[in-house]
């Protein structure tokens, strides 16, 4: 009997040594599956935020501002779309903030889908960015920095 008792409780023990890693590890697969997720639903939401701003107008505004700096001797934006590329800059600065958080782990997905576009506008609103810095603080932007910074843009470059 005490034999059976003690083989029971090696059993026991050996159960216990196995089960808590592989609850750890369940545990772990199923917080990293959360995470997946919940990035997966901001992604779509932002992609969605996006497409219905851009063809809402922003691109045909973005268009413009390009042919309007094309024909420019100067970067400096127009009055005519400054309010328009805030908005923009806005929204932009809203994104960096939740990657900058963490809010959005895989920026990546927003980044494939949307890069072209970010860099567009980034770029076009660097003389824009510089100036409200300076009569800011250099955190002014920080979310728009954020992203620039994921999307290796100088906002120092003029070009």
């Amino acid at each position: 009997m005490a034999t059976l008792k003690a083989i029971l409780e090696v059993l026991a023990l050996f159960v216990q040594i196995i089960g808590f890693p592989v609850a750890a590890i369940s545990l772990f697969m199923a917080r990293k599956e959360a995470k997946a997720s919940r990035d997966l639903q901001i992604a779509l939401t932002l992609s969605e935020s996006f497409r219905s701003r851009w063809e809402g107008g922003w691109s045909d505004i973005m268009y413009e501002l390009k042919e309007v700096l094309k024909t420019s001797d100067s970067d400096e934006v127009p009055v005519k779309y400054r309010d328009h590329l805030y908005k923009m800059m806005n929204w932009i600065d809203w994104l960096g903030i939740l990657i900058k958080t963490k809010s959005l782990s895989e920026k990546k997905i927003i980044f494939d889908s949307i890069r072209p576009q970010l860099v567009d506008i980034i770029k076009i609103s660097r003389p824009l960015i510089r100036k409200d810095t300076q009569l800011n603080d250099e955190d002014y932007w920080a979310g728009l920095r954020t992203v620039a910074a994921g999307l290796n843009i100088k906002l120092e470059d003029p070009a």
